[in-house]
């Protein structure tokens, strides 16, 4: 007598594809999203990738479906594009324009194969990464809601948004080679031409599409909460860009999506830095994608000794070069206080071990946040991207951070091979670890938007009504066109 209710339940089960960008940043928040939807509100979740990819997704599905949730991976091949067996991710590319030119053609390459899968499985949803585009046509000719992922932040899309309406990337003064400044903002902004790392016509390329999707697009969520510079969100929602707008972040903070078994090498880490005194470490990361040149690398291993601190610098990927760089003698100067690792590392453990007083980052979204969650100031040290307003994100809105790029420096490292210089670096750790007033004050703002952060991910916080907001439109959403669906056949 149980069997009907129960298949009336599946049948009824609210079922999501997501359709994450090849970038392993881009990847893991879209799964945590997936996971969360699954858990907590009893989504059918279908991941979309490649087999490439397939490894950053197995354990964590595996995991919920061993649990009882309802997740699953789908694979489409990966088109042949020029690219090397197995570069199917940002991460395992060559670091060349052209690469990843090739690693976005091989997205909308997918819309075919990908067409078969909602032939076959009709979910009731889609969610799509803001970088695979192709993916919200492919709803719209299904007739299939569609909601934008954007793993960058809010900040950067409502400046970019903002760069794009004004068209002042095609007014920058000659004199200056500077954008702005910009108005209907929050604070006023002048960007140098260069941060926008792109010629102006792909600006208008990207946007374009990416406003013409939007007006189309149920919403977009953000891995951000509602209590981190809330003025930006106002700002993007009076756009009138989109339609609603969720904040479901920092999704680090999930207990739901993040494994508590932790890492083999954690147990020698955490040992190292048990040793330390509170706040009295910089841990240095500069993500997945990115390989410094050489020089690059010899400088900021200089200016990390020079500076006297204790620092966690995660170089994986160079083990097999460092010879041809590390300054002679560099790991006996900083014994007992230098830590190199050279393989995987669990960054967000090291950053909230209470031995942290900072972190280099890159200034990518999800290291940016991690650094909040964990209430620590940031050395911002932008590469490529929207890197360069995250940058200005955590410098001049939240006032966390110090920027280590100026002037001339401050261009896309894929057009560039200036070096920051070893002294450089010095002075930034020295000043984020001092004990100036600023400084104080700094720390003093991260801790309070890390315990904003924390109360958001709680039970009634902020991101978890965002969260069930979210479940419900899709809802009723998807029981609004099965009704109509059943109303026409009878």
């Amino acid at each position: 007598m149980d069997s009907e209710p129960r298949k009336k339940k599946k049948q009824q089960q609210l079922h999501i594809f997501f359709v994450p960008h090849f970038a392993n940043g881009h990847m893991t928040a879209i799964l945590h999203t997936a996971k969360l939807l699954a858990a907590e509100h009893g989504a059918r979740s279908t991941l979309v990738t490649t087999p490439g990819n397939a490894y950053i997704f197995n354990d964590t599905i595996n995991d919920a479906t061993r649990s009882g949730l309802s997740m699953q991976l789908l694979l489409l091949p990966f088109p042949d594009v020029g690219l090397p067996p197995g570069c199917e991710s940002t991460a395992s590319i060559p670091q060349t324009a052209e690469n990843r030119f090739l690693l976005h053609k091989a997205g909308y390459l997918l819309r075919e194969p990908f067409e078969g899968l909602l032939h076959e499985h009709l979910p009731d949803c889609i969610v799509g990464d803001a970088m695979s585009l192709w993916c919200a046509d492919v709803a719209e000719s299904f007739h299939i809601p569609y909601v934008q992922f954007n793993v960058s932040s809010p900040f950067a899309f409502c400046v970019l948004e903002t760069v794009y309406s004004q068209a002042a990337h095609h007014n920058a003064d000659a004199s200056t080679d500077t954008i702005g400044p910009l108005t209907g903002l929050p604070h006023p902004l002048v960007l140098q031409r260069t941060e926008l790392t792109l010629p102006a016509e792909y600006v208008d390329m990207y946007m374009g599409d990416l406003v013409r999707i939007l007006r189309r697009s149920i919403g977009v969520i953000h891995n951000s909460f509602c209590e981190l510079a809330p003025e930006y969100l106002d700002a993007i929602v009076k756009s009138g860009r989109i339609k609603r707008l969720w904040c479901v972040g920092p999704l680090q903070l999930s207990s739901t999506t993040i494994s508590t078994n932790a890492p083999k090498n954690w147990e020698w880490i955490k040992k190292w830095l048990d040793t330390k005194e509170k706040e009295s470490v910089v841990c240095v990361s500069f993500g997945t994608e990115w390989q410094f040149s050489h020089e690059q690398l010899r400088q900021l291993a200089i200016g990390l000794d020079s500076s006297g601190h204790s620092f966690v610098w995660i170089l994986k990927g160079e083990d097999d070069t460092m010879a041809e760089w590390m300054p002679e003698g560099f790991y006996e100067r900083v014994e007992g206080r230098g830590l190199v690792i050279t393989e995987w590392a669990p960054q967000f453990m090291i950053l909230n071990h209470p031995a942290l007083g900072a972190s280099i980052c890159h200034c990518g979204w999800n290291s940016g946040i991690e650094s909040v969650c964990a209430g620590l100031p940031v050395i911002a040290w932008p590469l490529h991207s929207e890197q360069f307003l995250n940058e200005r994100f955590f410098v001049e809105a939240l006032k966390i951070g110090v920027r280590i790029i100026e002037g001339d420096m401050r261009e896309p490292k894929l057009k560039s091979e200036k070096v920051v210089s070893a002294e450089k670096v010095r002075e930034a750790v020295m000043n984020i670890l001092g004990s100036g007033e600023e400084v104080k004050e700094m720390r003093r703002k991260a801790k309070e938007y890390s315990k904003l952060a924390k109360m958001a991910m709680e039970k009634g916080g902020s991101s978890k009504l965002e969260l069930s907001s979210l479940f419900e439109e899709l809802t009723l959403i998807a029981q609004d066109k099965r009704n109509a669906a059943a109303a026409a056949t009878s």
